[in-house]
């Protein structure tokens, strides 16, 4: 009995499906990746911040 073979190991992987999207920004479609909204999210900002300082400068 010493030199029995233990069971084979059952693997029950329950893959989840792939929904990535993020519950605060439901209008985005499962395409956009979240590097593409903080890139599109970062130039907007520094588009604002220039016209502002353009504005207050001038």
């Amino acid at each position: 009995m010493d030199n029995a073979e233990p069971p084979p190991l059952e693997l029950n992987l329950v893959v989840p499906p792939d929904d990535r999207r993020p519950a605060a920004l439901p209008a985005v479609g499962r395409g956009v990746d979240t590097v593409t909204i903080v890139a599109v999210a970062s130039a907007v900002a520094v588009l604002v911040f220039a016209a502002l300082t353009w504005v207050l400068v001038w």
